[in-house]
């Protein structure tokens, strides 16, 4: 035998030496592909040391990895694998339901009725084009609110030299516990125990993917044909004895009373007393609401700081036994001040919102979601209405009084939800009109004086196919409050399918009397104190950042807007967790300090002004409540180059602390004391945005219905820059929305690359002077391979070759300009140290490079 085929379970590296390893074996090919599409789609020649993947797709095949709206993706980026070709099978025998769940119509196909097939498996092109097969779809979980893939814990075991096979799973013996268990099988005469498999994911994994126990086995139960038999591995009978190993229990009752609180605000099912509040998932803003809970539930006002210096149970513990002198009943909680009013002022947020409708189009959230099976259209109904009557701000309406606005809460608000019957259209059709309802309702106004600010719809294509469509005005709502709102319409649609009649809990408050108490809280000492620290933070402000544009700032300030994503590798998410565990931060913290780097190059400004949102709900009488809560924080940092990274960072950190300890005053009552000259076309003290999207996925959960998300066709940016930052289980995702009236694209793509580049040197070496971080990002752009063409190597362009392109053309033509010198492109061509030098100085006008290289126009 000279020649191997392998199928049917994900190959190893370890067996394919072992193959090698037999005398005259030329070939080992690793072959994938489910039945469905006769079998075979995909072969790989593994060699000995090679990386472990499913190669390219075998002739007449294609394979496509797609995101969950069936976009294709780049390089690196984790989706579910697509089949199409020749080989697909025409269905399952009988099963016509199951037929078209599976064998979808072609995303991407040539021909009318080509199909592809729902692999259910998941992979990512690596950089040479092959492709990486990652596990099932239903093989990734949810635990403790992080997504998880099951697979990337299997392949960090299999990295231990005496691991010679490992599953994992996530179990639920417990009702209400999930919880991860690891299964291993050792290498011949190699022994393992829990205590060292443990210490060797936890160098390699973030806490919420360590496993909770771990079994070794002598062999892994198995299927008739020879597959791993997940369901029959054994529940962990140690699994209460290992627990006890890891979670420390309270030893006092103000330790199970704060044991109790973490585990519900990081909503993981057990917290021991000296878990680190950070390594369990935990960030500023969770510590907001911590400190919140803590005021509410001992009475106690504890400065934000006390958590980030005492990460544990126990250390919170004591310094509650020291700041023992409580609050009065009316500090500690917000109570009803109301009379029998119907008539309230604005918040401050909400007048911000108000003002840009007169001056614009207004400023909306838009949810959509498809619906896959029998809706319960009634039910649904009576939900949204139950939400109406529950919540006041969905019946709350602003007329003006010669320009000042009001609240007007109305006893009641019927609203209906209109069925659009769409069921003449066919597949095709379908998901372009999709997009043109959901481009239609974004630019139908609210008419804010009258209502109501709230509009659902659903459209009907056949009797389990639906749109729901959801749009609310930012006025009465913001990202905090959707997800209450879906949350809630969930579960009311269940008890109404069951036939039930739901209830909620009954909420503490009504938004009115939040904006009683802001109104009323600005009039106390402690607001004084507030407004006092943000003078001495913003006195002499610095003027708007001078950010290079592509357009001219229009006058008027407009909201068109576009967006750049990007995701951060494994290698430097890992690294940038081993630095907020080092200098004691959090990612939000890091990505600050880059970012105010990399406007400072930008620049060439020093004082840096950036804004960041809080949900404003800092007590816990709000985290129930739908409204408009959200407030901004102005960060202000002050670069020195010859200071360290690590430096920045320190004193960000402090920024951010103070900040969040003063975080309770409105900005716009802010921008009222402080009297600032006003720069058309640009926002108030800052242009640029840091917003941690703390959120989970916007989820509609309905019992017997397929629910996915919607991403909305259309951007809305409310100022220059804003970046997004979500935190997944294996990766960091970035987005960056720009002005798409102010920047063109490819210069927020540069944005992203040079923003990305900071973070992989300053997380390798946070002990640089900040002059020697590099701007330039001269790696290939993003490559998206195309699976209906021939396999191609990934484009090579780089600046230089940019550059040594032009320079055939027009060898004297000037190439870069500063001060009294000027460089041809003939002399760049091996001169790169001074494009180099010159692009990481930053000394030339901003924008330069762009049309000179990337425009030559």
């Amino acid at each position: 035998v000279q020649v191997v085929n392998l199928a049917g379970e994900p190959l190893r590296t370890a067996l394919v030496q072992e193959i090698y390893a037999l005398p005259g074996m030329r070939k080992v090919y690793d072959l994938y592909g489910p039945t469905e599409d006769t079998t075979y789609s995909t072969v790989a020649l593994r060699s000995a040391s090679g990386p472990e993947t499913i190669g390219r797709p075998i002739a007449n095949e294609q394979i496509y990895l797609v995101d969950g709206n069936h976009h294709l993706l780049p390089v690196g980026v984790v989706g579910e694998i697509l089949i199409g070709g020749t080989g697909l099978a025409r269905g399952y025998y009988q099963r016509p339901d199951l037929t078209a769940e599976q064998f979808r119509p072609h995303p991407f196909g040539p021909h009318p009725g080509a199909r592809v097939y729902r692999s259910g498996d998941l992979g990512r092109y690596r950089p040479d084009g092959m492709i990486e097969y990652l596990g099932r779809r239903d093989h990734q979980v949810k635990v403790r609110g992080f997504r998880i893939e099951l697979g990337e814990i299997e392949r960090t075991l299999l990295q231990h030299p005496a691991v010679k096979n490992a599953v994992v799973l996530c179990r639920e013996d417990t009702p209400g516990e999930k919880q991860l268990v690891a299964y291993v099988i050792c290498q011949a005469k190699d022994s393992l125990t829990t205590t060292i498999l443990r210490a060797f994911v936890q160098q390699k994994l973030p806490e919420y993917m360590i496993p909770t126990a771990f079994m070794v086995l002598d062999a892994m139960p198995l299927t008739s044909n020879g597959k791993i038999n997940r369901r029959a591995l054994p529940a962990p009978d140690n699994l209460r004895d290992q627990l006890e190993t890891v979670v420390v229990p309270p030893r006092t009752f103000e330790e199970e009373l704060l044991v109790d609180m973490w585990a519900a605000i990081l909503n993981i099912p057990r917290v021991g007393i000296h878990d680190n509040f950070f390594a369990l998932g935990g960030h500023s803003l969770l510590a907001t609401r911590i400190i919140s809970k803590i005021r509410s539930v001992f009475s106690v006002e504890l400065p934000i700081r006390t958590l980030f210096e005492n990460p544990t149970v126990a250390g919170l513990a004591e310094q509650l036994t020291k700041n023992s002198h409580g609050l009065s009943p009316q500090e500690s909680q917000t109570r009803c001040l109301r009379t029998n009013q119907i008539t309230f002022p604005l918040s401050y947020t909400q007048e911000r919102f108000w003002i840009l409708d007169q001056l614009s189009q207004g400023y909306y959230f838009t949810r959509a979601f498809r619906l896959k099976g029998p809706v319960h259209e009634q039910a649904l109904q009576h939900s949204v209405q139950d939400m109406v009557h529950r919540h006041e701000i969905l019946r709350t309406v602003f007329p003006s009084d010669e320009g000042r606005p009001q609240q007007v809460i109305a006893p009641t608000v019927p609203l209906n939800i209109p069925i659009i019957e769409r069921s003449a259209l066919n597949d095709e059709v379908r998901e372009s009109e999709v997009c043109r309802l959901l481009q239609e309702e974004e630019v139908q106004p609210f008419d804010l004086a009258h209502g109501p600010l709230l509009r659902v719809k659903l459209i009907r294509f056949d009797s389990h196919d639906y749109l729901f469509i959801m749009t609310i005005h930012h006025v009465i709502c913001d990202g905090w409050a959707i997800e209450v709102l879906l949350r809630e319409l969930s579960a009311l649609y269940s008890g109404y399918c069951k036939g039930q009649t739901p209830s909620l809990p009954p909420l503490p408050l009504q938004y009115a009397d939040f904006t009683l108490w802001q109104r009323r809280h600005l009039a106390s000492q402690e607001s004084a104190r507030e407004l006092a620290y943000w003078q001495r933070i913003l006195e002499e402000p610095p003027p708007p950042l001078p950010l290079p544009t592509d357009y001219p700032r229009p006058v008027i300030q407009t909201f068109r807007g576009g967006q750049v994503n990007s995701r951060l590798s494994q290698e430097l998410t890992d690294n940038l967790l081993f630095l907020k565990q080092r200098t004691g931060s959090t990612f939000f913290m890091i990505l600050l300090a880059a970012l105010q780097l990399l406007l400072s190059r930008v620049t060439g400004m020093t004082d840096i002004l950036i804004g960041a949102p809080t949900s404003g709900r800092n007590r816990p009488e709000f985290e129930p409540l739908i409204g408009c809560f959200l407030n901004n924080l102005v960060l202000r940092t002050r670069l020195s180059h010859d200071h360290t990274f690590a430096q920045l960072l320190v004193k960000v950190r402090e920024q951010v602390l103070g900040a969040l300890a003063h975080q309770e005053l409105p900005f716009e009552h802010l921008l009222e004391t402080l009297h600032l000259e006003r720069f058309p076309g640009r926002t108030p003290l800052f242009q640029i945005l840091l917003n941690m999207h703390n959120f989970s996925d916007q989820e509609l959960t309905l019992p017997g219905v397929e629910s996915t998300y919607v991403v909305p066709p259309t951007v809305r940016a409310l100022f220059d820059w804003t970046f997004y930052f979500q935190e997944y289980p294996d990766q960091i995702h970035l987005k960056l929305v720009y002005n798409a009236d102010l920047f063109a694209e490819p210069r927020m793509q540069e944005t992203m690359s040079q923003l990305y580049r900071l973070l992989e040197q300053v997380v390798k070496n946070p002990d640089l002077p900040l002059e020697n971080y590099s701007l330039v990002t001269n790696g290939p752009k993003p490559w998206f391979p195309d699976p209906t063409l021939p396999i191609e190597e990934p484009p090579q362009e780089t600046v230089c070759t940019l550059i040594r392109r032009r320079a055939e053309n027009l060898p004297d033509r000037t190439a870069i300009r500063q001060g009294h010198k000027t460089w041809s492109y003939q002399e760049l061509v091996n001169r790169t140290d001074v494009l180099a030098q010159t692009l990481q100085e930053q000394r030339l006008a901003p924008g330069f490079c762009y049309a000179k290289i990337y425009s030559p126009a």
